[in-house]
């Protein structure tokens, strides 16, 4: 009886022999060697061969679908301006919802900061001698969403709750108007 490899392919775990050399990094092991290297080569493939042979065959066929993970997604509440007086339990978690979006809008603005600042720090030696002008795009992202924040957040307390940020958008809401009342406004006119 002969010992030949059949036509097709036989299912179950993928033949790994070490001495074959199908590995990137396998050892030329017909390659002349002082014994120490030969010695420490034998050694790497004792414990190389058989944690990948586990990989390979264990791990990699039983592990399921890729799953990305992304932050987690809470569901929207209701903002504070729709939420009754008397209705504490919707107040409350209108705060906790703005408390978790002022965090992530801090988290985005220094990820924005230090991806501007590496760039900052990476392009100080270009040919124009200025990192300012390879880092323009980041730098404008940056700045606006600086600004964003801080129209949004600023001139708040550390501790400021979602009332207070309602106020602040009121307050800058009958500024706006009364601006826009003023310019409206023909010459001569005493102001209010």
């Amino acid at each position: 009886m002969t010992n030949k490899e059949p036509d097709h392919p036989i299912p179950g775990p993928a033949k790994v022999d070490p001495y074959e050399g199908d590995y990137p990094f396998a050892p030329d092991w017909n390659e002349e060697l002082s014994p120490a290297r030969r010695f420490v080569r034998r050694v790497n493939a004792f414990f190389h061969f058989p944690a990948e042979w586990v990989r390979t065959n264990i791990v990699e066929p039983n592990r399921g679908e890729k799953y990305y993970y992304y932050h987690r997604k809470y569901p929207r509440v209701l903002p504070i301006d729709e939420c009754y007086l008397d209705d504490y339990v919707c107040q409350y978690e209108a705060n906790l919802e703005f408390l978790r979006n002022r965090l992530v809008d801090r988290y985005t603005l220094d990820l924005l900061k230090s991806r501007a600042e590496n760039c900052w720090y990476w392009n100080k030696g270009t040919r124009d001698g200025n990192a300012r002008g390879a880092c323009a795009e980041i730098e404008a992202i940056y700045d606006r969403e600086e600004i964003n924040y801080f129209i949004k957040y600023g001139e708040m307390r550390y501790n400021a709750s979602v009332l207070h940020a309602f106020n602040k958008q009121k307050h800058r809401m009958i500024m706006d108007r009364r601006k826009a009342a003023k310019n409206d406004m023909p010459e001569g006119k005493p102001d209010e």
